[in-house]
């Protein structure tokens, strides 16, 4: 009867400085290219943020120059309308060219570094040692070569570029809505507090989540794959219904963790849309009393009212990505936890090229699992030439016998010599 497979996913929450740390040691090799990333990225916001300043002064340009017309004291200025319509055009262009050549060049380094990752993924799979890879299942490392560096890619991808924009954002606007008011610019600031709250809560409550969801996916991939691959066997011991527990209880898990983590995600931009528009009734009403006291023009009130929605978006945007973030760092740390399995132990590098004498086992022991040994205290001595066959029932420790002798494993007690020589000075 084969026994039920036991996967007891971590309980703790992602460890964020160590995350951090391994995503930064990706990134280092790439300081040029970041470099120009972040002047990118700040040119194309600069441009952006300075273009509704002068939507505001051609508004107020229009509404001056229907208010002479009107009042039969002047003309409308439509060469300064024209200049300021006009250059507002050219920056918005020139800030979306910012904007791509940012996206450009992280793309350029995600992607690098996914095939970077698979690489180091794919050497390490190539000298685990056989204890190792029994404890990663097949399922488990495709998930993480594939399911877990496509997440950390877009998490880079992504939430680098809004990331940025958004500080960038942020803080050049609060320049710009000072420059207009700084009272209507005061009354904006409410939302800060309210929305580092609303962020630290959602992530707290849902960091542990998203490494949960990426563990259990991984844990569904190893399931499918072993149930693929051993569909015999499993139909030959009569073990279907027993497989199809563990895999209704895997995927039961995922299903709880991945609703979590996306329901805590999800509240983001319902409560960021409640606080923005809050926001926007106060200034509206700030604002109409300003206007009627003359302290600001129309045109600047259009203009703030840019500004306030420039405000709030990166806001939004910063919680619309901490899922993505939280997801990438809970990739991070799985691809990490398997970059830093240690290799196998390779002492020696003298080959054996030919046997010469004999094949010798001395009260050699060995068990896969600790207190359960399948060899005890095993001698023999085969000479060059001689040979003999290796009887016993299934499990009794035949092909075990063949991968010691292979270094699959390694022997708990006693010795396995080629020529007189134990199999460990000789390399693998």
């Amino acid at each position: 009867m084969m026994p039920p497979i036991k996967r007891r996913p971590p309980e703790k929450p992602v460890d964020n400085k160590k995350a951090i740390k391994n995503i930064l040691f990706l990134l280092k090799d790439y300081k040029l290219k970041l470099f120009i990333t972040f002047i990118c990225a700040l040119l194309s916001t600069v441009f952006s943020i300075i273009a509704p300043l002068l939507i505001g002064m051609a508004t107020t340009t229009i509404f001056d120059g229907l208010n002479a017309i009107a009042t039969n004291t002047g003309t409308m200025d439509l060469n300064r309308l024209f200049f300021l319509l006009s250059v507002v055009v050219i920056l918005y262009v020139v800030s979306s060219i910012f904007s791509y050549l940012q996206t450009w060049f992280l793309i350029d380094i995600s992607t690098d570094i996914s095939y970077n990752l698979r690489t180091g993924i794919m050497d390490k799979i190539t000298y685990l040692s056989m204890d190792d890879a029994g404890e990663n299942k097949r399922g488990d490392i495709l998930s993480r070569i594939t399911n877990d560096v496509d997440s950390l890619q877009t998490g880079i991808t992504q939430s680098f570029i809004q990331l940025m924009t958004a500080v960038i954002t942020i803080v050049g606007v609060l320049i710009m809505m000072l420059s207009i008011n700084i009272w209507l610019t005061l009354a904006s600031l409410i939302l800060i507090p309210v929305s580092f709250l609303v962020i630290r809560f959602i992530t707290k409550h849902s960091q542990s989540y998203f490494l949960k969801q990426l563990t259990f996916k991984g844990s569904l991939n190893a399931q499918i794959e072993e149930t693929f691959t051993g569909h015999d066997i499993i139909r030959t011991f009569n073990q279907e219904e027993a497989e199809m527990e563990i895999f209704e209880s895997d995927n039961e898990n995922w299903f709880k963790h991945e609703w979590k983590s996306q329901f805590y995600s999800s509240l983001n931009g319902p409560l960021m849309n409640f606080i923005s528009n809050l926001a926007y009734v106060v200034i509206a009403v700030l604002g109409a009393i300003f206007v009627i006291q003359k302290a600001i023009a129309v045109g600047d009130i259009l203009a703030f009212f840019q500004y306030i929605k420039n405000f709030t978006q990166p806001i939004q945007q910063i919680t619309r990505v901490m899922n993505l973030v939280q997801t990438a760092m809970a990739a991070s740390e799985r691809i990490f936890e398997f970059l830093e399995i240690g290799d196998e132990p390779n002492p020696s590098d003298v080959e054996i090229e030919k046997l010469n004498d004999s094949i010798t086992f001395e009260n050699v022991s060995f068990g896969y699992y600790e207190n359960e040994k399948i060899i005890k205290n095993l001698s023999f001595d085969v000479k060059k030439g001689d040979k003999i066959a290796i009887i016993g029932e299934t499990g009794a420790g035949k092909t075990t016998i063949v991968k010691l002798l292979m270094r699959f494993y390694d022997v708990d007690s006693g010795e396995i010599k080629v020529d007189g020589v134990n199999i460990n000075e000789y390399d693998k």
